[in-house]
């Protein structure tokens, strides 16, 4: 939530343009999310235009609900731009893995996501980055962490895999994502998950690896299949 608003409601007073401006910040933000999912690659120009103003909200002296919103724009925009958005990675990477560790769990979730498509379509600069971006996923990866931001833990580890592959230590990124899935609050993860698996099983390089993973990953799958836990995407 906004400050404002947090001082207002200590004062027990209800700060109705606060109100307003919340729901206006609410409204554009489900604009900005919605239209890149649209415009796919031609979301480009007009992110590069937003990104600038978009940027101081990301600083230490916003609240955590402003990191959030902010970082899932950034996001999604960088999902739906793909390989378009991959030159954004150097300088939007650092600030998702720090955003990881609020304390925030929207925040959590969202710098978590972002982690995974800015790695998978950065390359170069991904990699460069890799270290901390694997250890930033393992920490939310962990027993106590939230269900919602673990399901986008293993969704953002999937996405390494499909861009890096046999470049990454499969031996132990491999089953933890198996022994994760099916992942059930946020059942899209599973797709990337699935085709992270598929990948890994087709490819010479870390077909290894998967050798020992086959059986519990058919029972996975046939987990998925009936609770139809796998979407149109898959």
């Amino acid at each position: 939530r906004h400050a404002c608003q947090s001082s207002a409601e200590a004062d027990g007073q209800v700060d109705e343009d606060a109100d307003h401006d919340e729901a206006l910040w609410e409204a554009v933000v489900e604009l900005l999310t919605t239209a890149p999912k649209a415009l796919g690659v031609h979301w480009r120009p007009h992110f590069e235009r937003l990104l600038p103003p978009l940027m101081p909200y990301l600083r230490d002296g916003h609240p955590a609900a402003d990191h959030s919103l902010a970082i899932g724009i950034i996001a999604e925009s960088i999902n739906q731009l793909e390989s378009t958005g991959s030159d954004f990675c150097t300088s939007l990477l650092p600030i998702m893995v720090r955003r990881s560790r609020s304390e925030s769990v929207a925040c959590r979730q969202n710098a978590t996501f972002g982690m995974g498509v800015l790695s998978l379509h950065g390359r170069d600069a991904a990699m460069a980055n890799m270290q901390s971006v694997l250890q930033a996923l393992q920490a939310r990866m962990s027993a106590d962490e939230e269900t919602i931001v673990r399901d986008n833990a293993v969704g953002a580890l999937s996405r390494l895999v499909l861009g890096f592959g046999a470049e990454l230590p499969l031996d132990s990124i491999l089953p933890a994502i198996v022994a994760s899935l099916p992942l059930k609050e946020d059942k899209d993860e599973n797709i990337p998950a699935i085709r992270c698996l598929m990948k890994a099983t087709h490819d010479e390089r870390s077909r290894g690896h998967m050798a020992a993973l086959v059986a519990p990953t058919l029972s996975v799958l046939a987990r998925l299949l009936r609770a139809r836990l796998l979407g149109d995407e898959a």
